[in-house]
Parts: C-alpha cells; sequence; structure tokens
C-alpha cells in the first residue's frame, strides 16, 4: 500500500527505482471493480513477473508478481483472478 500518493506517482517512484527492468511502458488496465490501474512486466528469461498498481482514494495499491515458467499457465490465471478482485469496500 502506498499512502498518499496518485497512480502516476507510484509509477514515476516504480520507474526510478528500478530503470531498464520493465519490457515496456505501464499500460492502463482496471479491475472489474472499477479501480484505474497499470501494468508491467519485468524483463527476466527465467520467470514470469510483474507489477500492478491500483488507484482507489488517494492510495495505490502495489502488487508485485513471480512464478518460474514452467508454472506460467496456472499463474496467470491466479494473477488475473486477483486482479479482477481487486474493489472498494462499500
Amino acid at each position: 500500500m502506498m499512502e498518499r500518493t496518485s497512480l502516476d506517482d507510484a509509477v514515476g517512484e516504480e520507474l526510478q527505482e528500478c530503470v531498464d527492468s520493465f519490457n515496456s511502458e505501464f499500460i492502463e488496465t482496471a479491475s472489474k471493480g472499477g479501480l484505474k490501474g497499470k501494468h508491467n512486466q519485468y524483463k527476466d528469461d527465467s520467470a514470469f513477473s510483474g507489477l500492478l498498481f491500483y488507484e482507489f482514494d488517494r492510495h495505490v495499491l502495489r502488487i508485485e508478481y513471480r512464478c518460474p515458467i514452467a508454472a506460467v499457465d496456472a499463474f496467470v490465471r491466479i494473477v488475473n483472478e486477483t486482479a479482477d478482485s481487486v474493489k472498494m469496500r462499500n
């Protein structure tokens, strides 16, 4: 959890700390719960790994994931289900 920060600020901080660590630019995404987010994958041939940010209120939730390439099929489903479950509690 990154308190009192915006989605763009969270991405900017990550890019400063991890220069040249990502495959491409962060892409916009949204959870099924309607939260704005950004996603990117790390440059890592040994693992399926990446980072998701979701913005809510004045905070950003940071979700980092990593698994061996051999388990990628099952893990992609887990990452997608986790991302889809992110929502604000009413």
